[in-house]
């Protein structure tokens, strides 16, 4: 299963690389979404089937680096690309995560019943930010720090 799934997952990254616009092939692969390249170019990541991969730009074996029953997504790489912030409904609704770019245990940043989605990294690093309702009724984006603490309006 294992193998099949990279199999899956190196063609879909092929159709990518060999198109003129990344984006329309990818529109009807079921379970492919969040596809975002790395500040150097070298490598994307994205979530399949609920699980965030990386694999690099040039081709070749893709990188399953979270394995949960749980839905992570929205991908987005650091300015410095060392890190990875996603959305993950790890714990109910969905929270903000961060995880070495290479793999590791993610680290949860946000605690809400609202569903917070990860949107970008702040230009310096230390910040990632995100769309959540929380106490209000439309979507207000927020920061939080890399190292975790209570989120901020921007």
């Amino acid at each position: 299963m294992r193998y099949k799934n990279s199999i899956v997952v190196t063609f879909f990254i092929i159709l990518v690389l060999t198109s003129v616009s990344a984006v329309s092939p990818l529109q009807n692969v079921i379970g492919l979404s969040g596809l975002t390249v790395s500040p150097d170019g070298r490598h994307l990541a994205f979530s399949y089937l609920g699980d965030i991969w990386t694999a690099p730009v040039e081709g070749g074996m893709a990188r399953r680096l979270t394995v949960h029953p749980a839905s992570d997504r929205s991908p987005v790489f650091s300015p410095d690309g060392q890190y990875i912030a996603f959305s993950s409904n790890r714990f109910g609704s969905m929270d903000v995560f961060i995880m070495d770019a290479s793999g590791g245990e993610p680290q949860r940043l946000t605690y809400h019943s609202s569903n917070d989605i990860v949107t970008q990294f702040a230009p310096s690093g230390e910040f990632v930010t995100f769309n959540s309702y929380r106490d209000f009724r439309e979507h207000v984006t927020w920061q939080v720090s890399v190292d975790g603490g209570e989120p901020t309006i921007l």
